[in-house]
């Protein structure tokens, strides 16, 4: 409402009351829209406002997170902003949640890697009244982030390594070579664990080399593989831990042939390692299913912020998918689109949340916490 500064007509006092006490309820509405109204847990029917920290983006994992989190943020009726650095750069990860947590979102789900590096920035949001999860890495102790959506990597390394001890059989004698993407971090480090433990039991014969380090810039990742393979080209088995290095091995072996079995993470149809699975040129490859990761941490957020609950504390986890030759075909399926992946999950999702914020079927959080990393 503008006023003629010419004074040519005075207003009703009436009217003068009214204006005034609408101007007291937009403030208050203002004011409800602030970090303020998010440290309370929202409710009331407002629009959540939530963010997504991602370690890194544009590869086809982080893709499929953002879109498994626009759908859950759209399930909660929420609106969403998601940010991360172009690599893996824990510094740059860092600065941009500060400057998300600057615009006061009512919550953030955020990918702490590596999670020590996390801990003020995490807890310091938090005794701020922001809503945190975490996904793809635990969070650790004295963040403050009392829910992580995922797996455990150790267990997942260990299940995929039980797949090439079984194809190699218990009498296999030869050498296994272990890469490792970013060397020392611990969510690598731990799926490095479950290799080596479980081939030390399954395959007390076979010497196991490495980790080596490979690198997650993808031309540094295929060079250093390129070297592993002339250095040991008679190897039983290569096997890495992230996406970059499935999509090293898949074009490796698709150009060298040969018997070595090869296998890592994340195979998808854009780094190659979900169609050398299914010709049968890589023996198998851990899915860490990011999108179903992405749309339930941030459903939780913003369902827990309308409701005016605190986010549960526990463990969702997402359950451990090994990609065979046998089931490659219908994981590629269902990741020609958005809306094929959607329809996969759904079933999954409607499960999961069935009975609200109170009824998610969680685990202990400290039974998904990494193992100590050995010293070398």
């Amino acid at each position: 409402m503008s006023y003629n500064n010419s004074g040519v007509r005075r207003r009703p006092a009436r009217a003068v009351v009214a204006a005034v006490a609408a101007l007291a309820v937009a403030l208050t509405a203002s004011a409800c829209g602030s970090s303020d109204d998010s440290s309370s847990g929202g409710g009331g029917g407002k629009t959540p406002k939530l963010g997504m920290l991602l370690a890194l983006t544009g590869i086809p994992f982080s893709a499929a997170t953002t879109d498994g989190a626009q759908d859950g943020a759209k399930a909660a009726g929420a609106k969403l902003t998601v940010s991360g650095p172009p690599s893996i750069d824990p510094t740059t990860a860092i600065k941009q949640f500060t400057d998300m947590t600057a615009t006061h979102p009512d919550g953030v789900v955020i990918f702490p890697i590596p999670a020590d590096l996390w801990v003020a920035p995490l807890s310091r949001a938090a005794k701020s009244g922001i809503k945190l999860d975490a996904i793809h890495v635990p969070p650790s102790d004295g963040s403050k982030v009392p829910l992580y959506v995922g797996m455990r990597e150790k267990d997942a390394a260990s299940q995929l390594a039980k797949v090439f001890a079984e194809k190699l059989g218990p009498g296999a004698t030869g050498e296994i070579v272990l890469g490792i993407g970013p060397a020392g971090e611990p969510v690598n480090e731990n799926r490095i664990l479950g290799y080596k433990e479980t081939f030390a039991q399954m395959l007390p014969k076979v010497k196991v080399i490495g980790p080596l380090t490979t690198g997650n810039e993808p031309t540094k990742n295929l060079d250093a593989w390129t070297q592993i393979s002339n250095r040991y080209p008679k190897a039983l088995a290569f096997l890495g831990t992230t996406d970059q290095d499935s999509s090293s091995l898949a074009r490796i072996k698709a150009k060298r042939g040969g018997d070595t079995l090869v296998g890592a993470f994340d195979p998808s149809t854009a780094n190659g390692a979900l169609q050398a699975i299914q010709n049968g040129q890589m023996l198998a490859a851990v899915e860490q299913q990011p999108y179903i990761r992405g749309y339930i941490a941030t459903r939780v957020l913003g369902e827990a912020v309308k409701e005016g609950k605190p986010v549960p504390d526990g463990w969702l986890d997402t359950g451990i998918e090994i990609v065979n030759q046998e089931n490659a075909t219908a994981i590629a399926d269902r990741e020609k689109s958005v809306a094929a992946t959607r329809a996969f999950y759904k079933p999954q999702i409607d499960k999961i949340f069935a009975k609200g914020l109170a009824g998610l079927p969680l685990k202990p959080l400290s039974d998904v916490a990494l193992a100590p990393v050995p010293k070398s």
